[in-house]
């Protein structure tokens, strides 16, 4: 089953994600809703937790269907990661040849955040786990750093569940629950920016989202279908969506957006 009206969410979010990356100054830049709008990071968060359990939930139990997941997923994120790290590189370097003939920059080349040892923790995607004291070199790359190691963990307890514990009822689905719980009070009690994660704890971040994502596709298997065949319930979702994302910002409510996401792909993915 294919998802359509969550493929148009999921290239709404895109937009408002680049809208806010987007230092542009005008009224719509100066707007809440897009200064905001980074929160539309975890509403990609749940949609992979929800599309992943879809798409490969019940292909964990053995080893060829972990390592054949995980050689897709990187296979997916890796390739164009480095590519337009590299593209990165090769201005630096551009640049340090500039700076040997006298031409002068804000920064230095190859300091501070386009530092030579932060090329090989991008490469390793290793961005979002704290290994460094801040964005680096292609900033937004953190949250495809942060799902890749998302999905490694999200397949091994699976994997895990289905071989170890396999005579307990609902393993996998309380070694996740378990995981989600670490998760929120990790980033809840060390994220000084809200929901804001990034370089630091963007890995629990993305957990934290992708793993509502996953039980919110539990519920949608056994929901019934009658209750959101709605366009009442779609557009009310859609006001309350707005209005948190205009409101929360970095403040301690900003900790609720995969929830309130979660809302959102659960009702539209009954597609009224």
């Amino acid at each position: 089953m294919h998802f359509r009206v969550l493929d148009s969410w999921r290239g709404i979010a895109a937009l408002l994600v680049a809208l806010f990356h987007l230092n542009v100054y005008s009224a719509i830049y100066s707007l809440d809703f897009v200064r905001n709008a980074f929160l539309f990071v975890d509403f990609f968060f749940v949609l992979s937790g929800f599309v992943i359990t879809h798409s490969y939930g019940d292909r964990m139990r053995t080893r060829e269907g972990v390592s054949t997941f995980a050689v897709r997923r990187f296979n997916r994120l890796w390739p164009l990661h480095a590519i337009v790290l590299l593209a990165f590189v090769l201005v630096e370097i551009a640049k340090l040849f500039m700076a040997a003939r006298g031409a002068s920059f804000y920064a230095p080349p190859f300091t501070g955040a386009n530092s030579s040892n932060a090329v090989l923790w991008n490469l390793a995607f290793g961005q979002s786990i704290g290994m460094t004291n801040q964005l680096t070199w292609n900033p937004p790359s953190w949250s495809i750093a942060a799902e890749f190691w998302t999905y490694l963990i999200f397949a091994a307890t699976l994997h895990l569940a289905a071989t170890r514990f396999s005579r307990l009822a609902f393993a996998a689905e309380g070694l996740l629950a378990v995981l989600l719980v670490a998760s929120v009070a990790i980033l809840i009690s060390h994220s000084e920016h809200g929901q804001d994660a990034t370089y630091d704890l963007g890995l629990f971040r993305c957990l934290y989202g992708f793993l509502i994502g996953h039980f919110v596709y539990r519920l949608w298997q056994v929901c019934p279908r009658d209750l959101f065949d709605t366009a009442f319930l779609e557009i009310a979702v859609l006001i309350i969506a707005v209005f948190y994302v205009s409101t929360a910002g970095r403040s301690g409510y900003s900790f609720l957006a995969p929830l309130v996401f979660a809302i959102v792909v659960l009702v539209f993915a009954f597609e009224a």
